[in-house]
């Protein structure tokens, strides 16, 4: 988990001593989606009660992510103080800086496959007083390995999820999440660019339509198929609806398949999706899809240009046309090719190469080993 990438969290030293950012009476609370406020209160009630000059919280990972939980008042001054090295129970430290005591408090606590370090920092602090933050420390430690136990929990699911949003991202595919009320809930950066640039659909009042009047009332009657409150029931071997959305300039349609969201919510869970909307676009471009594939089978450039306007659908004869070589030259690479992918038909062959496609993203290069 790498707490201390860009996204709100700050890095810690690995070594207290050297230098730590210093946040003069302010607190800073590391989420990679930014403020946490559960964990917010709980270093503020830690901070309130332990009553220091300077207070520094770590995290330290196990696999060697690291995020600075709190830091107030100047801690970068006192850091000279704080331990690399901590123990489970409450220990003390006391130096001198300018001509002035200092005293620091360190403790660390396992908590949810890492560690949290606690300093705290005082100017002359007397024994009653060293008393007093030491029981503070040991009532409220409970409190923060809770909550901290859950910010990790909650870190861990964010970069899940965003390690899942990518992937969907690299499918090629666009991906829509609709909820109860056809409402999106997400859709990712693929049906995103098609829904800005009205290429078929497009965003209504929430929810999404096509382009064209005739293929909205479609797509709203598909959308309210697949939402109702038995299509989760469906067994897998049941249709699902396709649509073909008309796009500008009269090129193929954008092609849509609605299925249910097949995860029963909880009673009152009216914001769950309800349904997952598929958008195929066949406007891709399948030569640089089937590359990899081609080049697997050993195909040379020529072959594999042929192969992919053939598997595009055109004609042997127009694709000859398209490579500028007479037909007989053509059929001549056809037969190499169908030899070298063990086929004997061009709808064999076809068939073959869709099906060994390789789905990514658009833009992004695929390095064939």
């Amino acid at each position: 988990m790498a707490f201390g990438s860009p996204g709100g969290v700050l890095p810690v030293a690995r070594s207290l001593d050297a230098e730590v950012p210093a946040f003069r009476d302010s607190q800073i609370c590391a989420t990679s989606a930014g403020y946490d406020p559960e964990l917010d209160s709980a270093l503020s009630i830690f901070r309130e009660s332990v009553d220091a000059d300077a207070t520094l919280i770590t995290w330290q990972g196990d696999a060697g992510d690291h995020a600075v939980l709190c830091s107030s008042g100047s801690a970068a001054d006192y850091a000279f103080l704080a331990r690399e090295e901590q123990t489970v129970e409450v220990d003390w430290r006391t130096g001198k800086r300018a001509g002035r005591r200092w005293d620091a408090m360190t403790s660390s606590v396992s908590i949810a496959g890492g560690r949290v370090s606690i300093s705290a920092f005082f100017r002359d602090l007397d024994a009653d007083a060293r008393l007093q933050v030491r029981e503070s420390v040991q009532l409220l430690t409970p409190l923060l390995e809770t909550i901290i136990a859950l910010w990790v929990k909650r870190q861990q699911v964010t970069l899940r999820l965003g390690a899942m949003t990518h992937a969907v991202d690299d499918s090629g595919l666009g991906v829509i999440l609709l909820d109860h009320r056809g409402h999106v809930l997400f859709a990712n950066a693929i049906a995103e660019r098609l829904i800005d640039a009205h290429d078929g659909i497009r965003r209504s009042c929430g929810s999404i339509a096509a382009v064209h009047l005739g293929d909205s009332a479609r797509l709203h009657a598909a959308i309210d198929h697949v939402i109702a409150p038995t299509a989760c029931d469906l067994d897998r071997g049941d249709s699902i609806p396709v649509i073909a959305l008309r796009r500008a300039n009269r090129e193929r349609p954008l092609m849509v398949a609605l299925v249910p969201h097949r995860i029963q919510a909880s009673p009152g869970d009216r914001d769950r999706a309800a349904a997952i909307v598929y958008l195929f676009d066949p406007g891709q471009d399948l030569r640089r899809r089937l590359e990899p594939a081609c080049h697997l089978y050993g195909l040379s450039p020529v072959e594999t240009r042929l192969a992919s306007l053939l598997a595009g659908g055109v004609s042997l004869t127009e694709a000859a046309d398209s490579l500028r070589i007479r037909e007989q030259t053509a059929r001549s690479y056809l037969k190499q090719i169908f030899g070298k992918t063990d086929t004997s038909r061009q709808a064999q062959l076809v068939s073959l190469l869709l099906r060994s496609c390789v789905h990514a993203a658009p833009g992004c290069n695929l390095d064939i080993l």
